[in-house]
């Protein structure tokens, strides 16, 4: 991955706080949604109390860690949720001058909605022009939130993006079922690189 890529990822990148849903805001009606427990997946501020249990509840079902470094020199998260078919999460590990790889994470689609679906993995190297052409798209798919939307739905889908670096910056980013532009490409673009065949009307 190349230096000019690497600088501009790094200027995406906030402070790291991340913090449990009951510390989170409601902001739909003050303190009437408690939240439950949970790890501390979100920055302060990033998500609404609500989408946090939604968010959380799905990463935990795919067995995802909280997002933190690697030994590359940045770490992204891209959480797919779609209301009518599993859900998806990339990991990618971006490294300056080394290997930079992809894992991925979904469930059985014949029975996701079970509590006990069975979890599907993969995981690949990059070539460094994969690994290039990836960064150029997550930064065309930043700069952070400043103001997210805070609602959840269930009649499209939710696209999310994280990545820290070895600094503990941290960026958080959500489009719900986008159409187009760059959110939808980076999407798209993982979705190939994992080798996923999904027919046009799954992709949402």
């Amino acid at each position: 991955m190349n230096a000019a890529l690497v600088l501009a990822l790094a200027q995406v990148s906030g402070v790291a706080d991340r913090v449990p849903c009951h510390d989170h805001p409601d902001r739909h009606a003050t303190d009437s949604y408690v939240g439950r427990e949970s790890a501390a997946y979100f920055r302060a501020g990033t998500v609404d109390r609500r989408q946090c249990d939604h968010f959380t509840r799905n990463l935990e079902r795919l067995s995802e860690p909280v997002l933190r470094m690697s030994e590359a020199d940045y770490s992204a998260r891209f959480l797919w949720l779609r209301s009518f078919h599993q859900p998806h999460s990339f990991t990618l590990h971006l490294e300056l001058g080394g290997t930079s790889w992809l894992e991925w994470r979904t469930l059985d689609a014949d029975d996701h909605t079970a509590p006990d679906a069975d979890l599907v993995t993969g995981g690949r190297t990059l070539s460094e022009q994969e690994a290039d052409a990836i960064a150029e798209a997550l930064i065309q798919a930043a700069p952070c939130d400043a103001h997210p939307d805070s609602r959840v739905i269930f009649d499209g889908s939710h696209w999310i993006l994280e990545i820290v670096d070895q600094g503990g910056g941290y960026c958080f980013k959500q489009v719900r079922s986008p159409e187009a532009g760059a959110f939808r490409t980076l999407g798209a673009d993982l979705i190939t690189l994992a080798g996923l065949e999904l027919p046009d009307d799954e992709i949402y």
